[in-house]
């Protein structure tokens, strides 16, 4: 079970930036003394290797940690062992969906070509001469989806960004289709709108490999666009990479920790990798920002704590859930049966003993 004490969680959280078995080279199942005589061993290497001055400090400073995590605290090491074995479990379920992602591109690639093949070839007719603007977007949008090779062809005469990014959104599934006008649109006008727009559109067909990197670009344009790395986290974790993923989700929260759909997407990130009371941080923030699919990520976060067994979480997330109704005296609001208080009694200050003080995220 995770622990509830915030010191201690936020020590298992630095704990989680390095393996400290692989650092030590020992197994997970190492008694106190091979724990004591690697720590030795690593720290007569450390003295004797030539560094810098920064870096020997921060090497002995993980073998003190070491030291208080896997000897001195019972508890922490317990925590840390559990969050070890969370992570490595997301990293294997990453695995997994990346291999399944591919053998559906595989998949649907092999489905385009034998649809490909039995395509009747098209005559084109003989050049005439060129419409009037209004007339020659007319003719854009009556042209049939379904017929890619005429679409695609289409799509290089298009001359109007906003034509192309309604032709990409109205491709109707079609892949050849939707890149033919996506690249057109991008071609058209490469700032960070339309590189959002048309990686968004890519991102919901599936093509998730040129949607991040449309996205990444939009992202390097503006780096304020949220919507931009809202997608770009949703496109990572939809191919699999949640690695990757986290490290965008970390990016955007930092860029911009006050949108909620940007906290939303990294908590179910977060929940994805196991990081539980992070993903509890970030949901909650998400929560009181007032964002709708909090909701959603917060019941996926209570039952990957009630799956851990961890009650306290479950409650928590409950509280941020469902939050309780405020304290009134006012009898037109009290609930039935409760006896209004003459006087409302003052609140104890937060720092004072006895202080009643709930942290609602």
């Amino acid at each position: 079970m995770a622990t509830t004490d915030p010191k201690r969680a936020a020590l298992v959280r630095a704990l989680m930036e390095r393996d400290l078995y692989e650092m030590l080279d020992i197994p997970r199942d190492a008694d106190d003394a091979t724990i004591t005589a690697a720590i030795a061993t690593r720290t007569e290497w450390v003295e004797e290797t030539p560094m810098r001055a920064a870096a020997r400090d921060a090497e002995m400073h993980w073998l003190a940690w070491s030291e208080r995590a896997l000897i001195t605290d019972p508890e922490i090491r317990a925590d840390y062992d559990a969050a070890l074995a969370r992570k490595a479990a997301a990293v294997d379920r990453a695995v997994e969906s990346r291999m399944r992602v591919r053998k559906l591109h595989a998949a649907r690639d092999q489905l385009a070509k034998r649809e490909a093949q039995r395509v009747v070839p098209i005559v084109v007719d003989p050049p005439k001469p060129a419409p009037a603007p209004r007339k020659r977007k007319a003719a854009v949008k009556k042209v049939d989806a379904g017929d890619s090779a005429h679409a695609v062809l289409q799509a290089t005469q298009v001359t109007d960004v906003e034509e192309a990014l309604r032709s990409l959104e109205g491709a109707d599934g079609n892949v050849a289709v939707a890149i033919a006008f996506a690249e057109r649109a991008v071609e058209l006008d490469d700032s960070a709108d339309t590189l959002t727009r048309a990686g968004a559109s890519l991102r919901g067909i599936g093509e998730t490999d040129r949607a991040i990197a449309l996205l990444r670009r939009a992202i390097d344009a503006d780096p304020q666009r949220t919507d931009a790395r809202i997608s770009l986290i949703t496109a990572l974790s939809d191919s699999g990479d949640l690695p990757a993923a986290e490290a965008a989700g970390r990016a955007a929260v930092s860029a911009a920790p006050a949108d909620g759909g940007v906290q939303s997407a990294f908590g179910k990130v977060l929940v994805d990798l196991g990081l539980l009371e992070e993903a509890e941080t970030a949901l909650s923030a998400a929560q009181a920002l007032g964002n709708p699919r909090a909701a959603d990520e917060l019941r996926t976060l209570r039952e990957s704590y009630s799956a851990d067994g961890d009650v306290d979480g479950v409650e928590r997330v409950e509280e941020i859930s469902y939050p309780a109704p405020p304290v009134t005296n006012d009898p037109a609001v009290a609930e039935p049966g409760t006896t209004p208080a003459m006087e409302a009694e003052p609140i104890a200050p937060a720092d004072e003993p006895g202080a009643d003080v709930t942290d609602e995220g």
